[in-house]
């Protein structure tokens, strides 16, 4: 039977619980590098690292941190630090061009600027802040995960009672129907309440592992992958090469697969041509749900993929709702 689902005022409250329920167990798998492991004691000591790596660097509670870099676990703990040090994320889309990247960062405000997984700088702005996260990174890397559990809980527990759960805590940025990007505020509340209601549709599970591909610059799989592992302390296999997810599947076979329709048709196409023999055993066998969202999912793909032993639902949700409206 899936437990309780968990309540929580913020993000940081489900920190908290899973630096006390989860401390030791994985959080993430770099599913193309080798199978390297993070655990959510060491994610957390990492994000309390770079939060305070933020604040030395001169930014403040409310500030907002312009961030772009490709999916990767940098990239989570990027959104973790901002969400324990309560500096606004406004992750631009990495595969946007420089001059709209320029474009945002005037119109967003940004205070602050950073990039990370090997992203070529953006030049910052007069007044904005140039964050090099270098000396935290190698801090971080060399600690591991050294601190105890009550350490990292200590630390947690203080930033937790600075934490306003309905100050702003991102800006999202969607296109809409328009095409040009608007930017869509949301309050750890929000984003919480949604990321535990949508937990509690996924029946997820504490041993679940998500496929982790999408990148988290967009709603869908900030709170449909990151947030609702949060909830109850699954792993994320992040995937860091779009084409190689049947790869990384091989490393750490997941449990639930978000993703966009095109993404599931490749995959149907791929079978009924016969260069995917058997779609069950592609995701290694233990993949209880398929989610698919973003745009209208045929029902001929669905039913595929459902007569070939894998569940495929289809979500709707906006950016403005936070985003899962329904599943």
């Amino acid at each position: 039977m899936n437990p309780p689902t968990p309540r929580a005022a913020t993000l940081v409250d489900l920190m908290l619980a899973r630096c006390d329920d989860s401390f030791h167990r994985r959080a993430c798998i770099d599913g193309l590098g080798g199978g390297g492991v993070v655990t959510w004691g060491g994610l957390l000591q990492s994000a309390l690292d770079l939060a305070d790596t933020l604040e030395a660097a001169g930014l403040r509670r409310g500030d907002r941190l312009a961030h772009v870099g490709p999916h990767s676990i940098e990239w989570i703990t990027v959104d973790l630090a901002c969400l324990l040090a309560g500096i606004v994320h406004v992750a631009l889309h990495a595969d946007a061009g420089p001059r709209e990247h320029a474009e945002q960062l005037g119109w967003l405000g940004a205070r602050g600027l950073v990039c990370t997984g090997g992203k070529r700088p953006l030049p910052a702005p007069p007044g904005v802040i140039a964050v090099d996260l270098a000396a935290g990174d190698r801090r971080s890397r060399a600690a591991g995960c050294n601190a105890t559990a009550v350490e990292v809980r200590d630390r947690l527990v203080r930033r937790a009672g600075d934490c306003d759960p309905d100050a702003p805590a991102t800006i999202l940025l969607s296109s809409g129907t328009t095409g040009l990007p608007k930017g869509l505020v949301h309050s750890q509340r929000s984003l919480a309440t949604n990321a535990v209601a949508a937990a509690d549709v996924f029946l997820d599970e504490a041993d679940d592992v998500r496929l982790s591909w999408l990148p988290m610059s967009h709603a869908m799989a900030r709170v449909g992958d990151l947030y609702t592992a949060l909830v109850r302390g699954g792993c994320l296999n992040v995937v860091t090469e779009r084409t190689r997810v049947l790869d990384a599947c091989r490393v750490a076979p997941p449990t639930v697969i978000l993703g966009v329709p095109a993404f599931f048709e490749r995959l149907e196409r791929g079978a009924r041509s016969g260069r995917i023999a058997d779609l069950a055993a592609a995701f290694c066998g233990r993949c209880r749900v398929c989610v698919s969202g973003g745009a209208p999912l045929r029902q001929r793909t669905a039913e595929f993929f459902s007569q070939r032993g894998v569940p495929l639902v289809e979500g709707y949700g906006l950016a403005e709702a936070g985003p899962v409206v329904a599943l």
